[in-house]
C-alpha cells in the first residue's frame, strides 16, 4: 500500500512537471544571436519586448565593464539582479538574444521548486501531515498553469526573480520563527533585503515579513524579549543587504522617484478607476500588462 502511494506521488510529480515545463517551453526561442531568425521560427512571444532589450543592453555592458550596481541606470531603471543573471548567461554561453528569457525562465523553475515547501511550512504545527502535502500540491500546481506564471517566465524581464526571492524570503522567514534563533534570522532577514534588488513590487515585502512576525508572536506566544531580539536581528540583517541601494537612492534621490511619479495619478476619478480596473485584473481580465 505504501509504495503504491509513493508510486502514485512520483506519478504526479512527473505530471506536473512536465505540464510546467510544457507550457514553459512550447515554441521557447531557441538561442541564436538573430532576432529576424525568432520571427522567422514562429516562436511565443514573437521577437523581444523593448524591456527585454534594455536588459539584454545592460548585461552586455555589465559583462564589458565589470563591477557591482545596485541599481542600473537606464530608461526607468532596473533592480540588478535579472540583469547580472543574464550577464552570466552572455559570459557562457556568448550574447545571446534569448539570453534574458533564459534567466526568466530559470528563476520560474527554482519558484516552482520552493513554493510547495513554503506551503507546508507555513502551516506546520496547525494542520495535520497529509493536509500539508495537498496544500503543497496545491500551490505548486497553481503556480505550475497560471498564465501570470507561465507568460512571464517565458518572457525576459524581472518579474519571475521578483516571485522567486519573495518566496524564498517568506519561506525561510517561516523557517526562522519556528526555530527564533539568531542565524536563521539574519538569513531571513538577508533575503528580504535581497528581494529588494529584484523589482520596486518588493518594497512591500516588509508589511509582509512585518505581519508575519507578529502573527508569530502571537500564535506562538513567544517571550516578549526573545520576539524583540529575533527581530533586532532580522531587521539588522536586512539594512546590511539593503545599504548599497539606500546609499545609491541618498546620492540619486530622482531614480527612487522616477517611476513612481511618472504613473500616480492626483484625481479620485482616476484613482476610483484604477482601483476597480486592479481588481478586474486579479479575478476577471488579467494584467493587460
Amino acid at each position: 500500500m505504501l509504495k503504491a502511494q509513493r508510486l502514485g506521488t512520483i506519478a504526479a510529480a512527473l505530471a506536473l512537471a512536465g505540464v510546467a515545463l510544457g507550457l514553459r517551453l512550447y515554441r521557447f526561442e531557441l538561442p541564436h544571436t538573430s532576432a529576424l531568425a525568432a520571427l522567422q521560427s514562429g516562436t511565443l512571444p514573437p521577437g523581444l519586448h523593448w524591456d527585454e532589450a534594455y536588459n539584454n543592453l545592460v548585461a552586455l555592458r555589465l559583462l564589458r565593464n565589470g563591477g557591482f550596481e545596485p541599481f542600473i541606470r537606464i530608461d526607468l531603471g532596473r533592480m540588478p539582479i535579472h540583469n547580472y543573471l543574464i550577464t552570466l548567461i552572455f559570459a557562457l554561453a556568448g550574447p545571446i538574444t534569448v539570453g534574458g528569457r533564459i534567466a526568466a525562465l530559470f528563476m520560474g523553475v527554482l519558484n516552482l521548486l520552493v513554493i510547495g515547501p513554503l506551503a507546508r511550512v507555513a502551516f506546520a504545527g496547525t494542520l495535520p501531515e497529509p493536509e500539508q502535502r495537498l496544500l503543497a500540491w496545491i500551490a505548486t500546481g497553481q503556480m505550475a498553469v497560471t498564465y501570470w506564471f507561465v507568460h512571464f517566465n517565458r518572457l525576459g524581464m524581472e518579474h519571475s526573480a521578483l516571485a522567486f526571492f519573495s518566496t524564498l524570503a517568506m519561506l525561510s522567514l517561516w523557517w526562522a520563527v519556528h526555530r527564533s534563533t539568531a542565524v536563521p534570522a539574519a538569513l531571513s532577514g538577508g533575503l528580504l533585503g535581497l528581494a529588494f534588488y529584484t523589482y520596486p513590487a518588493a518594497y512591500a515585502l516588509p508589511l509582509v515579513a512585518a505581519g508575519t512576525l507578529a502573527c508569530s508572536a502571537v500564535v506562538q506566544r513567544l517571550p516578549r524579549a526573545m520576539v524583540f531580539r529575533f527581530a533586532a536581528v532580522y531587521a539588522l540583517a536586512f539594512a546590511a543587504v539593503l545599504l548599497p541601494l539606500a546609499l545609491f537612492f541618498f546620492r540619486y534621490p530622482e531614480w527612487l522617484l522616477d517611476r513612481p511619479t511618472g504613473v500616480a495619478v492626483t484625481s479620485l476619478s482616476d484613482v476610483a478607476q484604477n482601483a476597480v480596473r486592479a481588481l478586474r485584473g486579479l479575478i476577471w481580465r488579467g494584467d493587460y500588462n
